[in-house]
């Protein structure tokens, strides 16, 4: 893969996440437990429920692949619809 800062691929997770309807949260804990591993969340904001990384444990290269899977397969999903 490209040699591309984590601030540059945590920006595209967030984006990602944005085009998907969710939001992208980064865990706020300084010392990573068992049930928050100081990474990062995928929430739906419409009904405040989890969609990923359920104990903060995606890292900001997971979160982006997982917006986009998503995206694409909404998207296969929309032309099937339509033809």
């Amino acid at each position: 893969m490209e040699n591309i800062s984590e601030a540059a691929i945590e920006a595209r997770a967030h984006r990602a996440a944005k085009r998907c309807g969710w939001l992208l949260k980064k865990s706020s804990i300084q010392k990573p437990t068992i049930n928050d591993q100081g990474k990062f969340m995928i929430i739906d904001p419409d009904t405040n429920s989890v969609v990923a990384g359920v104990k903060f444990n995606l890292n900001a290269q997971d979160a982006f692949v997982f917006c986009r899977e998503a995206e694409l397969r909404w998207a296969a999903e929309k032309y099937r619809q339509k033809g």
